[in-house]
């Protein structure tokens, strides 16, 4: 069997492509589907989404799509939320560590005044965000606890993608790291038996770090997501009564799948367990340790953004930020809303 290609993961782990009935010669929405094997949940995701469309007349079918040397003409698209802060620097704010209590702060943050500031910033870079998903909140796992602050002196992490957040993350709690270029999950599992990871739920199982590592610490310190995004001009050509239509069904999508990626993360930690993984949970005591020991906010935020963006941006997600997150002298101001 071809091996995956794991390198190619970052930017292409789960891409749905959705080509409208705009720019097809079918009477539907076609889904092209390019993903690897593990990520079983992105198909879970198209199948609802047909459903979902279904029910307010707009069909989809659904075909493989092969995963590398296809030149596929996207209409819509399922990204990691990675990928597209590479184009949109923005998106990153979803990414500040230790600010967010878990995933129901996420949700408040997107589901105030952040989402149609993301939306602004990224149309004017060409792309409709149109809905954001989770994938989870990262963990960490290795031979130490890492539920405590001062337990990461002079240890290794591994980074299998460029990741300036992690960087600056291990950087402040005096931690080493080492960026690898793994060919598949097996490489990334030897590359384990002696070093730590940070990342989410769902890749510490399809990496079967719960083989080499002995204790999960549940640090929910960082947002995992993915975007469906479209191009902007072609999401502007689209009928009014269709972006409206779609505009609902991707609502619907949102709801349902935040339900489900929540009782993923359940039945994971519970096969966690089973196989002998210690999970450590993350006090108010030690994640204030972590807080403190990091930037502030705005300092985390890419050099790219202009400080009063990047004030900005903090205080629109501070609405689902835990108490505290904030570090002290970094007071950001009430400004007015951010224009160019």
């Amino acid at each position: 069997m071809q091996r995956l290609n794991w390198r190619a993961i970052p930017i292409a782990l789960a891409a749905v492509v959705f080509a409208t009935a705009a720019y097809s010669s079918e009477d539907a929405v076609r889904i092209d589907v390019v993903v690897p094997d593990e990520a079983h949940h992105a198909w879970a995701i198209a199948g609802q989404f047909r459903e979902f469309a279904a029910a307010v007349e707009i069909n989809i079918t659904v075909r493989i799509a092969t995963r590398e040397g296809s030149a596929l003409a996207a209409d819509f698209m399922l990204l990691p939320l990675r990928s597209l802060a590479s184009q949109v620097p923005e998106l990153q704010v979803l990414e500040l560590p230790f600010f967010y209590a878990g995933l129901d702060g996420v949700h408040r943050a997107l589901d105030g005044p952040l989402s149609a500031e993301l939306q602004r910033v990224a149309r004017a870079r060409g792309w409709e965000i149109l809905a954001i998903l989770d994938e989870g909140m990262q963990v960490m796992s290795g031979p130490r606890r890492y539920d405590r602050a001062r337990n990461f002196l002079g240890m290794e992490f591994i980074l299998t993608r460029p990741d300036p957040m992690a960087e600056q993350l291990l950087s402040v709690l005096n931690a080493n790291l080492r960026h690898i270029e793994p060919q598949d999950s097996e490489e990334v599992m030897r590359e384990c038996a002696i070093a730590s990871r940070a990342t989410s739920l769902p890749q510490m199982q399809r990496e079967r770090l719960f083989l080499v590592h002995q204790n999960l610490a549940l640090t929910y310190h960082r947002y995992e997501g993915w975007a469906i995004v479209a191009p902007a001009k072609r999401w502007a050509k689209l009928d009014t009564r269709d972006r409206s239509k779609l505009r609902h069904v991707f609502e619907k999508l949102t709801l349902w799948q935040r339900e489900q990626a929540a009782k993923r993360t359940d039945a994971i930690l519970a096969s966690f367990r089973k196989d002998g993984l210690l999970l450590h949970q993350v006090d108010d005591e030690e994640r204030a340790a972590f807080q403190r020991a990091l930037p502030v906010p705005t300092g985390l935020l890419p050099e790219a953004l202009d400080g009063a963006m990047r004030a900005h941006l903090v205080r629109l997600v501070s609405a689902g930020a835990t108490a505290g997150a904030a570090a002290p002298g970094d007071k950001v101001p009430d400004p007015a809303p951010y224009s160019h």
